[in-house]
């Protein structure tokens, strides 16, 4: 009986989507953490940019040797790039619909309630920032755990990013029930006063910045710059890619798909595993 009972409880993990992480004292030290694993890249999927279809023929195989539940993805902008990925991503990934704002969400695990909301008009925002009609992509996957809200978003780049987020801030914020998860291309430093709004309002960074002794701030590993990549390329003062958690606990957070062989963007992929609240009274 209890052999059979091990199987069953094994059958129920891998259907679920999730997986465990243990204490490294021991498989009875701790009981297993349930988590959920998530990616978020800019792909720089252009119209024109450099090597754009060697980069995407590579990209399905990359997204899933990275093993994420869900996977966030910017600058997607051609429909034509939409359904390449998603038709060979699937049937282990479905795609949300609708898409909006070169957005694209990927899942394993069943979604639904997929809506994207455009930002609005701001002062400030390029020819080019309005004709992207950028804005956010959220919906909602049922894990075993329990139901996840998942919110992928592209800031204005050199244009009102702050007041964007502030406006995905406010409407996050009257929809609070459910553990989220917020990912994306924030095209604002981890630093920046808007991102430290959005951490003192309640929400995780997953790779927060830090206060070395010397006074001078530790922000994490850095987005490098150039294409092709090469060894030892420039790395720029910055974190635009980050993922913000509420209701979660973060596990995990690495940069991947970052090597002169690997790389597949301008940017580089975040991942980061996320853990559900413990259910012990």
């Amino acid at each position: 009986m209890r052999a059979w009972l091990g199987i069953g409880l094994l059958v129920v993990g891998l259907a679920s989507g999730l997986r465990t992480v243990q204490s490294d004292e021991g498989r009875d030290a701790k009981p297993a953490v349930a988590t959920l694993r998530i990616v978020t890249l800019n792909v720089w999927g252009v119209p024109g940019a450099r090597d754009a279809d060697h980069r995407l023929d590579r990209l399905p195989a990359a997204l899933k040797s990275l093993d994420a539940d869900v996977l966030c993805l910017q600058e997607v902008w051609l429909k034509s790039w939409r359904r390449r990925i998603a038709e060979a991503l699937a049937p282990a990934y479905t795609a949300a619909e609708p898409a909006g704002g070169g957005l694209l969400v990927l899942s394993r695990l069943p979604l639904r309630d997929a809506v994207f909301k455009r930002f609005p008009d701001l002062e400030g925002l390029s020819f080019v920032e309005r004709l992207a009609s950028k804005g956010w992509l959220e919906l909602v996957v049922a894990t075993a755990a329990g139901d996840v809200r998942i919110v992928t978003t592209h800031l204005a780049h050199r244009g009102p990013a702050e007041e964007q987020l502030d406006v995905l801030r406010a409407e996050l914020a009257t929809r609070p029930a459910l553990p989220t998860v917020l990912a994306g291309d924030f095209n604002l430093a981890p630093d920046d006063e808007a991102i430290q709004a959005l951490v003192a309002s309640g929400w995780t960074a997953a790779c927060p910045v830090r206060t070395l002794e010397d006074g001078t701030l530790d922000l994490g590993p850095l987005t490098r710059v150039g294409w092709p990549r090469v060894a030892g390329a420039a790395v720029r003062g910055w974190r635009p890619d980050q993922v913000f958690a509420r209701g979660l606990t973060v596990v995990d957070h690495a940069l991947a798909l970052d090597g002169t062989e690997t790389a597949l963007s301008d940017h580089n992929a975040v991942v980061v595993t996320l853990g559900f609240p413990s259910r012990d009274r």
